[in-house]
């Protein structure tokens, strides 16, 4: 019987992990990455503020009148760590985890890549859409404050991170089926001819994968949304998931569950199909397109040559 799980791979220079699916990409490579990924959530999150706070107000019992735009600073700030992190996080799992476990089909390497890298990329969000929920829901308290006041007011450190297990099962919902799911409609989009995706430029079929990954991965993470607001926004009294979602039932009913969907399904479409093209325009003038890809592997195997197989860019 074959090992499901093949010996740990040493993290050194002479190895980086490498499959026929997914190649070796240098360090240059992931820095690129991560910025292409900061501008593109930082960018389209900041442009869909109104439609956030109009799904923030759906799921609240506040009755404030916040601007369009409230909020706004948590939201770049945290979605900035959000694409900073997500991205080269997926991209770097789906090349070293093939490795480790060596039956991993390319389908459940993005599946899981996509939850982890969701996880890693909570861990600076989570303390952010807490501050947002709240400047949402009591702007006449918050918006004047710096992030650093807000954070203090808000109860600290504890009170911040209240939200996090929510976040992370919507994120991790939304995380895996968004990815999982662009992989397989942008494959879809390219090989229909039809529409000509590739004369009219690979941006064009990224956004239109895009737009149908977010409206699933919406759909699917819909439910962990709405706890998460009630929790995050500080509206019950019990302060674990299972209890707060319990308390959120009881108060409001299971329609409580939905509230805010419609926001969110035109915030996804949109956010998530505009953040791929925009992050694929970007990451392409920066010469880490597919074709920038395959140069700058080119070049780190010429140079891992010519050292005498010390190579570039570690394990990535």
């Amino acid at each position: 019987m074959l090992p499901l799980i093949s010996p740990l791979p040493a993290l050194s220079l002479n190895s980086p992990p490498s499959t026929p699916n997914f190649p070796y990409l240098p360090l240059q490579t992931y820095f690129l990455i991560s910025l292409s990924g900061a501008l593109a959530c930082a960018l389209t999150h900041l442009t869909v503020v109104p439609l956030d706070v109009l799904k923030t107000l759906r799921q609240t019992s506040s009755s404030s009148k916040p601007s369009l735009f409230s909020g706004s600073l948590p939201t770049v700030l945290g979605y900035s760590f959000y694409g900073l992190t997500v991205y080269p996080t997926y991209n770097l799992l789906l090349r070293y985890l093939p490795t480790i476990f060596i039956h991993l089909t390319p389908q459940d390497s993005s599946l899981i890549s996509g939850a982890l890298a969701a996880c890693v990329a909570c861990v600076g969000l989570a303390p952010m859409e807490a501050i947002r929920i709240r400047t949402v829901s009591d702007p006449l308290t918050y918006e004047n404050l710096n992030i650093k006041d807000r954070a203090i007011l808000a109860g600290g450190t504890k009170e911040l991170y209240r939200g996090l297990p929510p976040l992370l099962i919507r994120q991790v919902c939304f995380g895996t089926v968004k990815f999982a799911a662009f992989e397989y409609l942008l494959s879809v989009v390219l090989e229909s001819e039809v529409f000509g995706w590739t004369e009219r430029g690979g941006w064009v079929a990224s956004l239109a994968a895009g737009v149908g990954a977010g409206l699933v991965g919406s759909i699917v993470s819909q439910p962990a949304d709405a706890v998460l607001t009630w929790l995050g926004g500080g509206e019950g009294e019990r302060e674990d998931l299972v209890g707060g979602m319990m308390e959120m039932l009881e108060k409001r009913g299971v329609k409580s569950l939905t509230k805010g969907g419609g926001e969110r399904l035109a915030w996804a479409g949109f956010i998530i199909g505009a953040q791929f093209a925009l992050y694929d325009e970007i990451r392409g003038r920066a010469g880490v397109g597919e074709e920038g890809i395959k140069q700058a592997v080119a070049e780190a195997m010429k140079v891992k040559e010519a050292v005498g197989g010390t190579g570039i860019g570690g394990p990535f």
